[in-house]
C-alpha cells in the first residue's frame, strides 16, 4: 500500500526535535564561560541559521512529499507525513495510541480532541481497514461503535 507519494523522506521533520536542538544549542551558547558576550551573539546567530537549515529541509521534503505540509496534530505540529511515515514502520501502531507515542500527535493541550479523529481516519486508509475497526489503544477501546445518521432513502 506504499506508493510513491508515502515513503518515508529521510529527514527528521518533527517541530518538537526543531525546537529541543534549538533550545539545546542555545542553552549550551548562554552557558559556556569561555565564550565572550560578543562571543555568544555570533554563536546565537549561527544557531538561528542552523534552525533555518532545518525549515529548508522541510520545505525540501513538503515539496517531494505534500503530506508533510499537511498540519494534523497542531498541538504538537505533526504533520501527515510523519504520521504515515510510522504506520509504515517496520513495526507499525495499529491504534490511536500507537501513533501518539510514536510521533506525538494528540500529546498537546488538546490531549487529542482536535486530531484524533484525523489520525482515526489515516491510520484506517493507510491499513486499508474500516474506522469502525481502529482501537484507540488496547483490544476493545473502539472510538466509533456505529453510525449516528444513515442514508436517506
Amino acid at each position: 500500500m506504499v506508493n510513491e507519494n508515502t515513503k518515508a523522506v529521510k529527514h527528521n521533520l518533527s517541530a518538537r526535535a526543531m525546537r529541543a536542538k534549538a533550545a539545546s544549542c542555545l542553552n549550551d551558547m548562554m552557558t559556556d564561560e569561555s565564550l565572550k558576550p560578543s562571543d555568544r551573539l555570533a554563536a546565537i546567530k549561527a544557531a538561528l541559521d542552523y534552525t533555518g537549515r532545518l525549515a529548508e529541509e522541510k520545505r525540501e521534503a513538503v515539496e517531494k512529499n505534500p503530506l508533510y505540509g499537511r498540519v494534523i496534530c497542531r498541538c504538537e505540529t505533526v504533520t501527515e507525513g510523519e504520521i504515515v511515515d510510522c504506520i509504515h514502520a517496520p513495526i507499525p501502531p495499529c491504534s490511536i495510541d500507537g501513533v501518539k507515542r510514536r510521533v506525538g500527535a494528540g500529546m498537546g493541550r488538546c490531549q487529542g480532541g482536535f486530531c484524533s479523529p484525523r489520525v482515526l481516519e489515516i491510520l484506517a486508509r493507510e491499513l486499508g481497514r474500516d474506522p469502525m475497526e481502529i482501537e484507540k489503544d488496547k483490544k476493545g477501546t473502539y472510538i466509533l461503535t456505529g453510525r449516528t445518521k444513515g442514508e436517506q432513502a
